[in-house]
């Protein structure tokens, strides 16, 4: 069985001992080296990728919070002009009621008086 070329592991001769050379070992530890960094660089792109559809959704969701306040914020102003138009008839109802009652109570005092 030949082992030469398989991750630069060769027989010893004088024994049953692999022998690595210096070169070889530091290539194997680069190589390991570059494997083990492509992984966490293919790892935080993941996540990268996660977290920008997270962000997107995070987004989205705030627009359509914000178009929904929009729409309660109008909603509720119009209730608020309602409630206003419907004090100020009131008010110009209870004031002329007040000068006719005022007018009558005159008309009745002056009445009284003569």
């Amino acid at each position: 069985m030949s082992y030469q070329g398989v991750i630069g592991l060769k027989p010893n001769s004088s024994s049953d001992n692999f022998h690595v050379s210096n070169t070889e070992e530091k290539e194997l530890v680069l190589k390991n080296q570059d494997f083990r960094i492509n992984k966490v660089i293919l790892n935080q792109k993941r996540q990268i990728e996660i977290l920008k559809k997270k962000l997107r959704s995070i987004t989205q969701l705030k627009v359509y919070n914000i178009e929904k306040k929009t729409e309660l914020e109008k909603l509720f102003l119009s209730c608020v002009e309602e409630v206003k138009k419907e004090v100020s008839k009131k008010r110009a109802l209870s004031s002329v009621k007040a000068k006719r009652d005022f007018q009558g109570n005159f008309r009745i005092f002056t009445k009284f008086l003569c």
